[in-house]
């Protein structure tokens, strides 16, 4: 039986409680990487870590490459950006991808942002085709067994998946 709870609530929380809950090493956040991202830009630009064209240009490198970019270590901040969903690939290769990026973002918790939970916060109209839910857990499954193997502590506890 999985450790890890993962569920998607109705509502968001305020965004300056979530804002707060990562900066005070709570939480780990995730968003699509995303210019019109308004919850990451207000992170990372507000609070003076990033400019916009500095923002934007991260959210360019991890569509271009297709992986998760977390800030950790790099930046004192627990967000990492989530790739969007590509068209151009069939959808098999694309589930495939969402197990990769789920579980890179698993590890980079387990390694970097170290917190019990991750939120992630997806806009509608991106993997709105996916189960987003049922591959996450999937993962995460997978993901705890590679620890149990290894006699490593999991620092995850819970995952909510929001829909804005």
């Amino acid at each position: 039986m999985s450790k890890v709870r993962v569920i998607s609530p109705s509502v968001l929380p305020d965004e300056q409680l979530i804002i707060r809950e990562v900066e005070s090493n709570k939480i780990h956040l995730v968003c699509l990487a995303l210019k019109k991202n308004f919850l990451a830009v207000n992170l990372m630009v507000k609070s003076g870590l990033f400019d916009f064209d500095r923002f934007y240009s991260f959210c360019d490198l991890v569509n271009s490459k297709s992986e998760v970019g977390c800030f950790r270590p790099y930046m004192p901040v627990n967000l990492s950006l989530f790739p969007l969903h590509r068209s151009d690939r069939s959808f098999d290769v694309e589930s495939s991808k969402l197990h990769e990026y789920f579980k890179d973002t698993l590890i980079a918790n387990q390694t970097y942002v170290r917190v019990n939970k991750i939120m992630f916060v997806f806009d509608r109209g991106n993997w709105d085709g996916f189960n987003l839910e049922g591959i996450m857990t999937e993962t995460v499954k997978q993901f705890e067994n590679d620890f149990q193997r290894s006699n490593e502590n999991i620092y995850l506890t819970d995952i909510e998946f929001y829909y804005v």
